[in-house]
């Protein structure tokens, strides 16, 4: 064989050195990163809570990411549809609505006059299983499996589809959630069947499992009365409960400690993701709001299970090989019962009254063919004569939509594309939710602390572009990641581009958020110098 020129009258040695760099360079990622990289999530983990807790928090949880970690206090996600499915595409690729596409959880699909999950695999796909696929662009995910050639291992076990389905890609390794009872499952997208391993976890965990323990706070002696009990006549108030506590959150965590073991995370040449999403929290404070003692607890729980996940994955790996990356889907609302006795307006508001009352606009100007064909929170779908319109006329029923709601209380404006920015505060914030193809014809904006009315009179939901659904913590720890706390705020859609720098790959495909360029350590330079090599003679082409 015929040496490459610069290789011609080398010795031996120096050519393995020369050639095994060469090998080296040609293998993204081997030896720049941790083996394992773990992304932590939470529905409803305000920014608020690490610095209202932080003096109870144990020394290896939150308490060991906020003392070693890169710490970002807040990071924000700046658009409407603050829900956990599209801010887990945010997370996931960088972008916002406008160009992911994920606009709600569900909205209404015109094309075949159905309200459907974003989650649901497209009528062209002839299948309704749950998958990734009506997410447009790449994920952090699939860059990581592209950039290694499928060499990374990718998990995720959440206790939500929305925390674990966009943020685990294309073609993850595994990708598991708890379903609408108490055990965890995939879908035909990933697989026909569970794993073994999953299989034997479920018969040890969920709310069978837990019925009647007492869920006692921190500290409380356990001969006092426990702030819940799990206990209830049906097995759906049953799962409904167990899925509010910290021990479901618990089984979230154990799953994902299992998942390490049982597929061999972090042992590879190439780095491996684990996706671990608790939305446990979310759940509760669906139920009592932001500021309940049971939230508080709820938090302090988590802290605990983070400490105890993080010493387990000590354990296994040694922490020094593992990178983490914590951070929140959403915030959420006190209940507006809470913010009323503090002096604040504050309610709920009604699908069905937001309906009558465009209706009766509607139909008062523009004949009974012009309604409300679906609402769902916060677009307004009308019917197809009024989408059809000659745009002067479509323009002024979109008008008399979104001024009739105005009429409601807790409204604070709406937005179309036709009838312009200023009748609507925050405009911006509704543009980046605002992908077409899936939005509504116009979009509704609630005051601060008015909420959905989705549970008779009771409970709170996230979805607006107020502090308190925007705002969550962001905190980068591992090698590679300068230790301190950097103001921002920064943005979620930072969080890909972020992590594709630090693992030297291409960012998601419609990334638009910035490097946190702060927050990472200078790369060590690996290029090869040949001494030997003293470069071409002078004056050489």
């Amino acid at each position: 064989m015929r040496l490459p020129c610069r290789l011609q009258g080398r010795s031996a040695v120096g050519v393995l050195l020369l050639t095994l760099s060469l090998f080296a360079a040609a293998r993204p990622l081997a030896g720049s990163a941790p083996p394992l990289i773990v992304l932590i999530t939470s529905e409803q983990l305000r920014s608020d809570y690490l610095q209202l807790y932080e003096n109870s928090f144990s020394a290896g949880g939150f308490g060991r990411l906020l003392t070693e970690g890169a710490v970002y206090p807040t990071a924000r996600y700046d658009h409407l549809a603050t829900l956990a499915g599209p801010n887990a595409a945010v997370l996931a690729t960088g972008a916002y609505p406008s160009l992911h596409g994920i606009v709600a959880n569900r909205w209404h699909e015109r094309s075949y006059s159905k309200v459907v999950s974003a989650l649901e695999s497209g009528p062209s796909q002839g299948s309704l299983a749950v998958s990734p696929l009506r997410l447009i662009g790449s994920t952090f995910a699939d860059e990581l499996r592209w950039a290694t050639d499928g060499r990374s291992r990718i998990l995720a076990v959440s206790g939500s589809a929305e925390g674990a389905v966009f943020l685990a890609g294309r073609r993850p390794t595994g990708c598991y959630w708890m379903g609408t009872s108490d055990v965890f499952q995939t879908s035909r997208y990933y697989r026909q069947a569970l794993p073994g391993w999953v299989e034997e976890f479920n018969a040890l965990h969920g709310a069978v499992r837990v019925r009647g323990r007492k869920w006692f706070a921190l500290g409380q002696h356990t001969d006092s009365v426990p702030l819940r009990v799990i206990n209830a006549r049906t097995e759906s108030d049953l799962t409904a409960l167990y899925r509010a506590s910290p021990f479901d959150a618990q089984d979230t965590f154990a799953l994902a400690l299992r998942s390490v073991v049982a597929e061999e995370l972090g042992q590879g040449d190439y780095p491996d993701l684990l996706v671990v999403n608790v939305s446990a929290p979310a759940r509760l404070a669906a139920e009592t709001g932001s500021r309940s003692p049971l939230m508080r607890d709820m938090i302090l729980r988590l802290d605990r299970l983070l400490d105890a996940f993080l010493n387990d994955l000590d354990r296994i790996l040694g922490l020094e090989n593992v990178g983490i990356v914590l951070t929140g889907l959403h915030g959420a609302a006190p209940l507006p019962e809470t913010i009323r006795n503090e002096g604040l307006p504050a309610g709920r508001i009604r699908g069905e009254d937001v309906v009558h009352t465009i209706d009766e606009a509607l139909r008062e100007n523009f004949g009974p063919e012009v309604y409300v064909e679906k609402f769902i929170y916060p677009y307004v779908y009308l019917s197809a004569a009024a989408r059809t319109a000659v745009p002067e006329r479509r323009a002024t029923i979109v008008r008399t939509a979104g001024e009739a709601a105005r009429t409601l209380t807790g409204i604070a404006g709406f937005y179309s594309p036709e009838t312009g920015p200023a009748t609507a505060p925050g405009a911006d914030k509704i543009q980046r939710s605002w992908y077409p193809d899936r939005v509504g014809d116009l979009a509704l904006v609630y005051e601060p602390f008015f909420t959905e009315d989705f549970g008779n009179g009771r409970g709170t939901a996230p979805g607006s572009y107020y502090r308190y659904d925007t705002d969550v913590p962001l905190i980068f720890y591992g090698r590679g990641f300068r230790a301190g706390r950097f103001q921002g705020p920064a943005d979620a859609s930072d969080i890909a581009p972020t992590l594709s720098a630090w693992l030297g790959i291409a960012p998601p495909s419609s990334a638009t958020g910035r490097v946190l360029a702060e927050a990472l350590l200078p790369k060590p330079t690996t290029d090869f110098v040949d001494p030997d090599f003293v470069g071409p003679p002078p004056n050489s082409p």
